[in-house]
């Protein structure tokens, strides 16, 4: 008989430090769709891709049920209304359905809070549970979660990302194998986690070099013992101030060996490394341009402290401060959100000269008046080479100045922050003839690989910025590494 099983997700990473609450127009501005739009919008690297192709390689008698997506990026804390008008969605196709459903695949972030809830995500599955009764509950995450009681106490299975710059198809293969072989084989896997008493910045994140990616090769060689299934780190994205906060480790097996020794395992190794996950590969904003000297090809900067894909608000200007006073003749790409500065470029029009003031966002309050020519205007979604579960963005009115050689790229509301060629090309310029861009990511996500001969991290200031001590943590557990000093942890530490 058809195993059927529900399939939903909502993607989602908040920054506790923005204090701009995240409304359904974020959401819409990315991408939403219920039942049947739900799988036409997925990309085949997605999550759902993966979950394709599980399927799509798997004897097993099963069908997947498109119940609905929400796709939000990052930003500050979402509304409530955002997560109540989700979950009516899902309910509504819920009852559409024309038969019952076997089991449930969510595909979540894990950092996601709302304005009265520390874990959405938690809230999501208890919501579930409450829907769809006791089925196989297996959950797909970004390796940045937040891994809480409520969320271990409600799923039956919890995998993440393997990868950083993230491969969400991959975690969507892993996860629909496991539940597949719930539904149709009769296993029964048990699961175990260790949260880790931890916080640390992101530059050592990336899983292709250094602590981390030591790490998950351990993670991933632990596999190979008998009776593991898989086992995620998950390093939390530090700019989560929740009740709950900080790092942990997810072990599944298929209940003839001990998650917990192996969650432990790892757990341990993590915290051995501790002091390497806060060693800075970045510099200073007064320095990222000091020795500059123009060259072939292109210096990318990476604004981490404004980094749109870490929830900032985009709004910094300091690195354009630093274009202006370091590389004045120099042509940059940079890109900043502000509503106003856009409202001030289409009334002036495309074509004119006109005064604008750009920056002050949440930590970093400083603005630059400057002068600047309106070199074009756009609104409406904007599309490029698909980027998780997305290939287009609608960032609402938008408009290209120029200040001297530098072209700014201002827009309504960040959702990519300036990351990708197109939100520049769209305008009829050619990217590549720029010796210079600030991307607002942490990550090396590589959009302007073509024409990139070198990067530098940037320690800029901001919601996502480097110095955690600086941030006003009220909510995490005290005391935890990276903020307090002295923390004695151990994995038999309760």
């Amino acid at each position: 008989m058809t195993q059927s099983f529900a399939v939903l997700e909502f993607y989602q990473e908040s920054n506790s430090f923005n204090p701009k609450p995240m409304g359904w127009r974020h959401f819409e501005a990315c991408s939403v769709g219920w039942g049947r739009q739900m799988a036409e919008k997925a990309s085949a690297d997605s999550a759902v891709g993966g979950m394709r192709a599980a399927l799509a390689n798997s004897s097993a008698d099963a069908r997947p049920l498109y119940l609905g997506s929400a796709i939000g990026m990052c930003g500050g804390r979402i509304a409530d209304d955002v997560l109540q008008r989700f979950w009516e969605g899902i309910t509504g196709q819920a009852r559409l359905l024309d038969t019952s459903v076997d089991g449930v695949l969510l595909i979540l972030h894990g950092a996601c809070a709302a304005q009265s809830h520390d874990d959405v995500e938690g809230w999501i599955l208890e919501a579930a549970r409450a829907q769809f009764g006791d089925v196989p509950f297996v959950l797909a995450l970004d390796h940045h979660a937040n891994i809480t009681r409520t969320m271990m106490r409600h799923a039956d299975v919890i995998v993440g990302y393997r990868t950083e710059p993230h491969y969400p198809y991959e975690t969507g293969l892993r996860a629909t194998r496991i539940l597949l072989a719930m539904l149709t084989e009769g296993l029964r896997p048990a699961m175990a986690w260790r949260k880790i008493p931890m916080i640390t910045p992101m530059d050592r994140f990336e899983t292709n070099a250094g602590p981390m990616q030591r790490l998950f090769d351990l993670a991933i060689a632990a596999e190979s013992e008998p009776g593991v299934l898989d086992v995620s780190p998950f390093p939390m994205q530090p700019w989560l101030d929740v009740a709950e906060g900080g790092w942990a480790v997810v072990a599944v097996t298929d209940g003839t060996a001990d998650p917990q020794l192996v969650a432990d395992k790892i757990a341990a190794a993590a915290w051995e490394m501790r002091s390497e996950f806060w060693e800075s590969t970045g510099v200073t904003t007064e320095h990222a341009l000091a020795d500059f000297r123009p060259g072939n090809g292109m210096l990318v900067l990476h604004d981490t402290g404004d980094s749109v894909f870490a929830g900032s608000t985009g709004a910094s200007v300091a690195l354009l401060e630093a274009l202006l006073r370091d590389a004045p003749d120099v042509p940059a790409l940079i890109s900043v959100a502000d509503s106003a500065a856009v409202a001030c470029a289409w009334e002036a029009g495309a074509g004119a000269r006109t005064a604008v003031r750009l920056g002050g966002d949440a930590i970093s309050t400083a603005t630059l008046d400057l002068a600047a020519d309106v070199v074009g205007l756009t609104e409406g979604p904007v599309t490029f080479d698909p980027f998780y579960a997305l290939d287009s963005v609608d960032e609402g009115r938008s408009a290209l100045l120029r200040v001297g050689p530098h072209l700014i790229n201002v827009s309504e509301i960040a959702v990519f922050g300036g990351n990708d060629p197109a939100l520049y090309a769209r305008y009829g310029i050619d990217p590549g003839m720029a010796k210079l861009a600030v991307v607002k990511i942490a990550a090396d996500y590589n959009r302007f690989g073509r024409w990139r001969t070198g990067k530098i991290r940037v320690n800029s200031p901001g919601c996502s910025q480097h110095d955690l001590a600086a941030l006003p943590f009220t909510r995490v557990p005290r005391p935890i590494y990276g903020l307090d000093h002295g923390v004695a942890w151990s994995v038999g530490t309760r």
